[in-house]
């Protein structure tokens, strides 16, 4: 691993670890991926919060590689008008999940105007948006 991605990696479990407490958060040796357990969902989603697993890509923190790739429980659905509905962009199937025998759901995402100076913390940020506008974003 890259010495810079290293610094990158260990930058975001430190932010992680002060925004939501050292218990609540995870992580491998090889670095791959930070898990957050008992992230507060809105009021509408069927469930009061999830574990959230986000993918750290290869190269992270070397050049503007965003982070893209994040899970969460299986299972969540959105109270609208009409009764409980899947969220859009939330994969729980084979296809295109490759932790979906873990009991994972993928949430599709693709940051714009990624910097080098970005962190989880932006991503958090724009997962907490597209929570509370899932259908905002289905496009």
């Amino acid at each position: 691993m890259h010495e810079v991605t290293k610094k990158a990696i260990e930058r975001d479990i430190i932010l992680a670890q002060e925004f939501f407490g050292e218990a609540a958060v995870s992580w491998p040796p090889s670095g791959s991926w930070i898990m957050i357990k008992g992230y507060r969902l809105p009021s509408f989603y069927n469930r009061k919060e999830t574990a959230i697993l986000i993918v750290l890509p290869p190269h992270y923190g070397l050049i503007d590689v965003s982070l893209e790739e994040f899970y969460m429980d299986k299972g969540l659905k959105v109270n609208t008008k009409n009764g409980w509905k899947n969220i859009p962009h939330y994969y729980t199937g084979d296809n295109l999940n490759q932790f979906s025998a873990s009991g994972w759901g993928w949430y599709c995402i693709h940051p714009k105007n990624w910097q080098k100076t970005d962190s989880i913390l932006t991503f958090l940020k724009l997962i907490d948006l597209m929570l509370q506008q899932p259908y905002k974003w289905n496009t």
